[in-house]
């Protein structure tokens, strides 16, 4: 399924939307003028966060089928 989904593809553009996402962000570009509770008054850390989750359960997935492809299941 990993090579299926092109899963190496899917982590190495999740790194990339992380860094295109976070320059907008470093450069103090506000997502929105939301108050305290709303969707958006986290600003860009929800976004930030999700495409870190997606990188490390990615990561995560290739090494488990790495160490099943290498030493079988136990």
């Amino acid at each position: 399924m990993f090579q299926r989904y092109r899963a190496d593809l899917w982590e190495k553009a999740a790194v990339l939307g992380f860094l295109l996402v976070a320059l907008p962000a470093l450069l103090g570009v506000r997502l929105g003028s939301s108050g305290f509770g709303t969707l958006l008054s986290g600003g860009w850390i929800p976004l930030l966060n999700l495409l870190v989750a997606l990188k490390v359960t990615l990561g995560s997935w290739a090494m488990v089928q790495r160490l099943v492809r290498h030493r079988g299941l136990l």
